[in-house]
């Protein structure tokens, strides 16, 4: 499994208003393609607001230029960690903490959740699971956060996907 680190990074400041916070990206390889296997989500404020952080899996079907957002931190395939150093580098890089969003999601997002932020979420997909958050060729799966109250949260963490 490959995994995709984050640390301390911000959400929007708007109320009820979703930032990406992290992204996986699957490079235009014929027939590569992602499934994510977990996901972790925690807050890392010092001083936690006592409010709702509302967490989405959603995939972003259109990559073009100016329709996959724009981000501060690119992790390349041979750079990101994995639960075993000896696999082979993915076809898939991470992109990381969005200032400005992707126009282009899915309908509905692929999962949804709540969580307190004096508290964490923890999620996954077991191999028997048909129903993975997938990404295919030249697609991102982007995790978002948002608040219900008009303020900011910072949250680490980490996605771990694998390529079938």
């Amino acid at each position: 499994m490959i995994i995709i680190p984050f640390d301390d990074i911000a959400s929007g400041g708007s109320a009820n208003v979703y930032k990406t916070i992290a992204a996986v990206k699957v490079d235009n390889t014929t027939g590569a393609r992602i499934r994510i296997r977990t996901l972790n989500v925690a807050s890392s404020d010092d001083n936690p607001l006592d409010e709702a952080i509302r967490v989405q899996l959603i995939r972003i079907a259109d990559v073009s230029a100016g329709s996959a957002g724009t981000f501060a931190t690119t992790i390349t395939a041979v750079n990101l960690p994995r639960t075993n150093p000896n696999d082979p580098d993915p076809f898939a890089l991470a992109r990381l903490n969005y200032s400005a969003e992707p126009t282009v999601f899915d309908t509905h997002p692929h999962d949804q959740w709540s969580f307190n932020d004096r508290g964490f979420l923890v999620d996954r997909w077991e191999q028997h699971d048909d129903d993975w958050p997938v990404a295919l060729t030249d697609q991102l799966i982007a995790l978002r956060i948002a608040l219900s109250v008009a303020s900011t949260a910072k949250v680490t963490g980490k996605i771990g996907f694998e390529m079938f």
